[in-house]
């Protein structure tokens, strides 16, 4: 996860790493740990993250969930 995206667009939404946790169902500690990209987040949190944050362009989620498969990356795939 590119972590200062997430929370650029938590930042942008007036939300919480709390309320996230909330509306996920899980703890503020899972949050922050798929933010710092020390544990991973599964495809259904993915949905869920992108429904309660009201995230609907695709370059946008890879951006954010997928950032070194991301066009707008700094390193280029060969």
């Amino acid at each position: 996860m590119d972590k200062y995206k997430a929370l650029g667009i938590l930042a942008t939404k007036g939300m919480s790493q709390r309320k996230l946790s909330d509306k996920l169902n899980v703890s503020k500690n899972t949050v922050n740990r798929w933010i710092n990209n020390e544990c991973a987040i599964t495809d259904d949190k993915i949905i869920a993250m992108c429904n309660v944050l009201e995230i609907r362009d695709a370059q946008l989620i890879v951006d954010i969930f997928l950032p070194e498969l991301s066009q707008n990356g700094t390193k280029e795939r060969r």
